[in-house]
Parts: structure tokens; sequence; C-alpha cells
């Protein structure tokens, strides 16, 4: 569950719901297993001094939109290797994504005002697109014919309304906690 505010109370009735809308059978139960908060930010410089590289979360390689992150950590990390072997210094690793950044800033924006459509679409677009395309996605690695893909199996109208907000800003976030 992807939202402003407190963890939902009881989630088992909404994953049960959207599992029989998608094909369980009547025995399946679904319980939440993980619960997290963690801020709403998106990449600033990894750069924090003439010796010092920002990695994981404060690197910007969790995507602030999902909370994902597992597989940039391992490949930034193999990246800082490379860089250390071939430069002596962490510092031609290449920063995270600007593309994902711009998509998870109109997200998390329209998430913030449209929260209920927002988490509908997150769910369908789990059942509608393959998996391994919403994977790729999520991780950061997903060519432009999968955010593509992605993007048309998603409700516009949100999107394009937290876009317009997002312009109107000068393509600024304003930060805030999603539980």
């Amino acid at each position: 569950s992807f939202r402003y505010g407190g963890p939902d109370a009881d989630l088992e009735p909404d994953l049960v719901d959207w599992a029989a809308r998608h094909g369980a059978g009547p025995d399946a139960a679904m319980r939440p297993v993980e619960s997290d908060a963690y801020p709403l930010v998106t990449r600033g410089s990894r750069r924090r001094g003439p010796r010092v590289l920002a990695i994981g979360h404060r690197g910007g390689l969790v995507r602030a939109s999902t909370g994902y992150g597992v597989s940039a950590y391992a490949r930034d990390a193999e990246a800082i290797a490379q860089s250390l072997a071939r430069h002596g210094h962490p510092f031609a690793a290449p920063s995270p994504s600007r593309r994902d950044a711009l998509l998870d800033r109109v997200a998390l924006e329209a998430l913030r005002h449209d929260p209920a459509t927002v988490q509908r679409a997150y769910l369908d677009m789990f059942a509608t697109v393959p998996t391994d395309r919403v994977l790729r996605f999520l991780d950061g690695a997903a060519s432009g014919r999968d955010v593509v893909a992605i993007a048309r199996a998603m409700p516009q109208g949100p999107f394009l309304r937290a876009s317009a907000r997002l312009v109107a800003r000068g393509g600024r976030w304003a930060p805030g906690r999603l539980r």
C-alpha cells in the first residue's frame, strides 16, 4: 500500500478482493508481511566531498515512488569497484537515472493528489503488464519501450495532471512522507 499517513489498519480484505478479481481461488488468504515508512526524496548530488560518494538510499538509488532499490545497490557497488580499480576513486560510477527520478516525481505527485486511483493503477499494472517488464521498471533497468508500455497501461489523467503541477513548480517535488 503506497499512501500518505499511517499504515492501513488491515490490508487483508483489500488483498483478498484484488486476488479474487485477478483469478485467485476462493481459499486464497493474504496477509501483509512488510511495513515501512520512508522519506519521499528524489536524487541529489552523490558527491558529498572530495573523497566522499553517497551510496544506497542517500545516493539516490532507492526509487522514491516504490522503495525498490536492491538491484540498483548491487549494480552501483560493481560500478564503484570498477571505478576504484581503473581510476583510484569511486567517482566514475554512473549517476542514477534522471528519467527514473522524473518518473518518480510524477508518480509521487499523482499519489499525493489522487491516491485511490494511483493505488488501483499500481495493482492493475501488476495484473496487466508482463512481470519481467514491471520488475525492470521497478529496478531502474527498463528500456524506453518498457516505460512506454507501462505508461500506456496506467490511467492517463492523474499522471498528466501531476506532470502539469510539476511543470508549474519548475519540476520541483515537494517532499513528504509515504507509508
